[in-house]
């Protein structure tokens, strides 16, 4: 899994970045960011004003932990860090500052460090007056501490909050960064069977029909299938005949938790492993595990709309 994470060039050099599948940053031109480190550093050296050199600082800070160079990455965020106490700097530089702190002591495996500085920078982010920015950093970037970790669980709850943050700050980028992570935590914990295995599950009489309706499919092709909205596969799931033509999402929420409630088991596990994706202003934003009792309709960053299949590898045991 590679994506663009950014096309910055410092000075005359290409700092280009793409993320792996460990979600870390790799250079695609190693040695061009490394002369750009060398172009940093002498910028350092001659820069006497403080705030300059905290955005030096910053940036050589970031390519040395991109190189792999942590013990410089290290010094820089702690100069930072120092240089910001000097200048009385703002709790939202303050934070983003130890961010990346606790982003290299994640990288060098000091997770008893990273964990404690990234649980105090999402309190102090909570504090902000910044509509949220700075709490979807610090997420984001506990998210990746989490993954690390293999802590899958916990880290798709940060990257999902994250990305619904930025969907609401529209910032499309970040939310796209949030969107990947999210992709890769679901790929480990929901590896999707074979197309063949797909295709053998699809064949089978017991397998729901919203699934057949829903699966490998975007939001747009179910609204062409011959009914008005892909939320109404779900109710066909529960019910029989299919009795909807259209329904608000809380609507749906509200009746998926009632059925829930009044189901006996295997039925309810099976639909504890519905896996719901979730789709904002035409956009779908993929790949949340969520108990359906669960589900918060008054929850004001709640998605517009529902995608629902069965989790595959419930039919696959």
């Amino acid at each position: 899994m590679k994506s663009n994470s950014s096309d910055k060039t410092i000075g005359s050099y290409s700092c280009a970045c793409v993320f792996d599948e460990n979600l870390r940053d790799v250079a695609v031109d190693p040695k061009s960011m490394l002369a750009a480190c060398e172009y940093l550093q002498t910028k350092l050296l001659n820069e006497q004003d403080l705030n300059s050199q905290v955005r030096i600082l910053t940036q050589l800070g970031s390519f040395h932990r991109i190189l792999n160079n942590l013990h410089e990455a290290e010094n820089c965020h702690i100069q930072c860090i120092e240089l910001l106490n000097k200048l009385a700097a703002d709790s939202v530089r303050m934070v983003a500052a130890k961010i990346r702190l606790a982003h290299v002591y994640q990288w060098q495996k000091r997770f008893e460090v990273s964990n404690q500085i990234f649980l105090d920078c999402l309190l102090l982010a909570e504090g902000l007056s910044d509509n949220g920015e700075m709490k979807s950093f610090a997420l984001q970037h506990q998210g990746k501490n989490l993954f690390d970790q293999k802590k899958y669980d916990e880290a798709l709850k940060h990257f999902y909050e994250a990305m619904m943050i930025r969907a609401r700050l529209k910032r499309d980028d970040l939310a796209d960064s949030s969107r990947l992570a999210l992709n890769r935590v679901v790929s480990l914990l929901f590896p999707s069977p074979s197309e063949e295995r797909q295709a053998e599950i699809l064949m089978k009489t017991q397998t729901p029909d919203f699934v057949r309706l829903v699966n490998g499919k975007k939001h747009s092709e179910i609204a062409e299938s011959g009914r008005p909205s892909c939320i109404n596969a779900v109710f066909s799931f529960f019910a029989q005949p299919y009795k909807y033509d259209t329904a608000q999402t809380s609507d749906v929420l509200e009746f998926l938790k009632n059925e829930c409630e009044q189901m006996e088991e295997p039925k309810k596990k099976e639909v504890g492993n519905v896996v719901v994706f979730w789709s904002r202003s035409g956009e779908i934003w993929n790949n949340k595990k969520i108990i359906v009792k669960e589900m918060d309709p008054s929850d004001p960053n709640f998605p517009y709309d529902l995608v629902c299949r069965v989790d595959f590898r419930s039919m696959c045991l």
